[in-house]
């Protein structure tokens, strides 16, 4: 998907903590406000009204159903948009997964490399940095960066076993 606002306005209107309970949610700053805010600037881009945009198309495997239709709910209910999911490869976005080593947070974010020069000068400062609020915030912003500039998003992680 390479509409920045929608992809933005997708990302903005999730609540990772309400999608499984057993996984780790990736924080991220951005608020239902400016999902509201980025839907607006995305329909204005794509020259649409709200009842005008096709329904988005999710792709899933068989044992990403249930977060799928977690997203599914959540994208209707903040921003109007209706989701149709997929087990075929025609879709618009999709949902994957993979597993990390360690329950660093900052290692699965070293993960998408060359974001932009800022990414990666904010990830080498939030490596170094000892005081652990200073981090968090790092972090949040790194969220926002990746937001920003990436076509995927992470909404959680899994420990390996």
């Amino acid at each position: 998907m390479e509409e920045l606002f929608l992809r933005k306005a997708l990302v903005a209107a999730i609540e990772c903590e309400k999608i499984v309970c057993d996984q780790n949610p990736i924080p991220f700053t951005l608020s239902f406000k400016q999902a509201q805010s980025f839907f607006d600037l995305a329909l204005f881009q794509l020259q649409l009204i709200k009842t005008e945009l096709p329904s988005i198309a999710l792709f899933v495997s068989e044992n990403q159903e249930p977060i799928a239709h977690n997203l599914k709910e959540q994208w209707k209910e903040k921003l109007g948009i209706y989701t149709t999911i997929h087990p075929d490869h025609k879709y618009h976005c999709t949902l994957t997964e993979w597993e990390v080593s360690t329950s660093d947070l900052l290692s699965t974010l070293s993960l998408f490399k060359n974001v932009t020069p800022h990414y990666e000068n904010c990830l080498k400062v939030a490596k170094q940095e000892q005081d652990l609020q200073k981090k968090q915030v790092y972090i949040e912003g790194l969220m926002d960066l990746l937001a920003d500039h990436v076509s995927i998003f992470p909404l959680f992680y899994r420990m390996a076993p």
